[in-house]
């Protein structure tokens, strides 16, 4: 025996010296055929090839290779059996594993192969026949690219295939694949190299999907990524698995990375580290993996590793038989919003009539002052108060509170702004703002301390419901005058109309309420509208008073006069500008005042017709009318209207 086969049994030669091999390496049990098949060589004087479980002298087994061949021995007739034994347990394994994935393997409606490191391919799936319409013939010994490769197949995606199988590396190349009929189908190819114990690849698994259909749906994604191109925000479109196949303008100028950086690439796996919420991340992924609407703000690193905050939308993109293909997502920068967050939470601690520290981890709460007006005890500073301030909330908003412990504790939340009642010592009720913030989380980002503050808002709510009984009284009032009373309003965006608008209306204009509300211009005059716009515009630039007469076309009713005024009343925190107004039916009024005209129109036309020097004045000696007898000159007889006789002749 040679140095190899101590080396693969354990055994030295002296220790087999002059032993029988079947005492030593078989089992007359278990090994009984293999037993027999050696006896009946030597019985017929034939030689034997065969593979069995092998015994080591540790008493472990390996898989052996035995060629037994006769050769003649020493003496006249005599015949020695030569046998050579080999290890064959890694290509055993190698084997099982292979048997194993090619009956998986036939199942599969995809493409599926076995490759050689020579790059030709070893075994087929009838998937890959019904994709390329080529025999299994003609598949085993050819490689993919000489089958498979057309004038359209990316170079690009060929050679980076190519790099990666050489090198022994996973790939997942989408490319055109050509048929035997010289059509062609757009194919997701995924290699995985099947290796031995030692860590050598032995051979590629490889997977070719049919993705046309996924294909034409990104070709209509891409005139949809036109329209979104110049979006303010984000835009990424992704395939099935999540990867990147598109990103708009704003995301190489959001995360610094050019396309052809992020294609074929998650976007946690290039844009999150290490402060990323592990939490949100994988809620993201399990949201895609089930293709399902995604929403979330994380954490994100630009190429610099420089970190900003996003807001990301998604959903996935479905085909016409409702399989995902893919996924579109909006994502907006928000890291100014975090930041001013941020710097609100650390400005908790300075502000409020208490602040407060919860430490999850032993269950305690503290409070800053001794002196708690809130509940009307006396407590030391940083004592445990927890008990007391939860048996001190009014029962109706307990179950407010609790909802918001659980929150944290399964980390759905960050901070908390609450509004809920205290029992008061003397037995008064309390109005509590209770404002906190996550200082501290373990590894699995769940909270560990909380920091917050109190702070007593009974004056403001007793003063938000006096205002409320106000706003009723005000109603009230508006609904019962001789008057419509309304709120116009100009918001920052440019457009304006009602805010508010009295159920008077109806009333007094015969006018639906909602149907003025939701539209009030199409009930103004057309002659009228120019104007109301110009001065409606000055109201709005100025903010001064807007006083104006109109008509109104009332169906049923015809024309109606209204009169209009209003001065500006507040402006809101998003910069709208609201005047408050009253509007009054003055329709009679103007049919007075119509009348009149008509009557002054008679007189005059009769006094500029007598023959004689006629004029008309006022207590002060002023003209209030001359005939064209007394004054000839048109122009002159205007102008003295409203003058004295001492202003005409100086």
């Amino acid at each position: 025996m040679n140095a190899a086969f101590e080396t693969i049994t354990g055994f030295s030669q002296e220790e087999l010296t002059g032993r029988l091999p079947d005492e030593v390496f078989f089992d007359p049990v278990t090994d009984f055929t293999v037993l027999n098949q050696i006896k009946e060589a030597g019985k017929n004087k034939k030689s034997v090839t065969i593979e069995f479980w092998h015994k080591r002298k540790d008493g472990a087994r390996f898989w052996a290779h035995l060629d037994s061949v006769l050769i003649p021995g020493p003496e006249k007739d005599s015949n020695w059996r030569l046998n050579i034994v080999a290890d064959i347990s890694e290509q055993k394994h190698q084997q099982t594993e292979m048997e194993r994935l090619a009956l998986v393997a036939s199942s599969n409606r995809d493409g599926v192969l076995f490759v050689g490191l020579d790059g030709k391919i070893e075994w087929a799936n009838e998937g890959i026949s019904r994709l390329t319409c080529f025999v299994n013939a003609e598949i085993i010994g050819s490689t993919p690219i000489d089958l498979f490769k057309g004038s359209l197949t990316g170079k690009e995606a060929l050679k980076e295939m190519i790099g990666l199988f050489e090198s022994g590396s996973p790939f997942n190349i989408s490319a055109i694949f050509y048929r035997k009929d010289g059509t062609y189908f757009w194919g997701r190819s995924k290699g995985q190299p099947i290796k031995d114990k030692k860590g050598s690849t032995q051979r590629y698994f490889c997977i070719i999907e049919d993705i046309s259909e996924e294909k034409a749906s990104e070709e209509k994604l891409k005139v949809l990524s036109q329209i979104a191109e110049n979006n303010i925000n984000a835009v990424v479109i992704a395939d099935k698995e999540g990867k990147i196949s598109w990103a708009n303008r704003s995301f190489t100028q959001m995360t610094g990375y050019q396309l052809e950086e992020v294609s074929g690439k998650s976007p946690g796996s290039i844009l999150q580290g290490p402060e990323t919420d592990k939490k949100t991340a994988n809620q993201l992924r399990k949201q895609i993996r089930e293709g399902k609407p995604f929403s979330a703000e994380i954490l994100n690193y630009n190429k610099d590793r420089e970190k900003y905050w996003v807001r990301i939308q998604g959903q996935p993109i479905i085909n016409d038989k409702g399989e995902t293909t893919g996924y579109f997502a909006l994502e907006e920068n928000i890291t100014d919003k975090k930041e001013a967050e941020l710097r609100f939470r650390n400005a908790l601690e300075k502000i409020g009539d208490n602040v407060w520290e919860h430490n999850f981890e032993t269950g305690r709460t503290f409070f800053s002052k001794p002196n708690n007006n809130l509940l009307g005890q006396e407590l030391k500073v940083f004592s445990n108060a927890q008990k007391l301030w939860w048996e001190s909330i009014h029962p109706d908003d307990l179950p407010i509170l609790v909802e918001n412990d659980e929150k944290y504790r399964k980390g759905e939340v960050d901070s908390h702004r609450l509004e809920y009642r205290l029992v008061h010592k003397d037995g008064s009720v309390k109005w509590v703002l209770d404002r906190g913030v996550v200082i501290k989380k373990d590894s699995n980002g769940l909270p560990l301390l909380i920091t917050g503050t109190h702070t007593d808002i009974t004056a403001t709510k007793q003063t938000a419901t006096e205002l409320a009984i106000r706003v009723k009284q005000f109603r009230s009032l508006s609904e019962n005058i001789p008057g419509v009373i309304y709120e116009y309003e100009f918001r920052p965006d440019g457009t304006e109309g009602m805010r508010y608008l009295s159920p008077a209306i109806e009333k007094i204009f015969g006018i639906p309420k909602d149907e003025y509300f939701r539209n009030h211009e199409k009930f103004v005059h057309p002659d009228d509208r120019y104007r109301i716009a110009k001065k409606n515009k000055i109201s709005k630039e100025t903010l001064e008073n807007y006083f104006d007469e109109s008509r109104l076309m009332v169906p049923g009713r015809g024309i109606v006069w209204r009169s209009v005024s209003s001065s500006f009343s507040y402006q809101t925190e998003d910069g709208t500008r609201v005047f408050t107004g009253f509007m009054l039916d003055i329709s009679e009024r103007k049919l007075t005042e119509e009348k009149l005209e008509s009557q002054k129109n008679f007189y005059e036309e009769i006094l500029n017709n007598l023959p004689a020097d006629v004029a008309v004045f006022n207590n002060k000696h002023e003209y209030l009318f001359v005939n064209p007898q007394g004054i000839k000159d048109a122009a002159l007889r205007k102008w003295i209207i409203g003058k004295r006789d001492e202003d005409y002749c100086t």
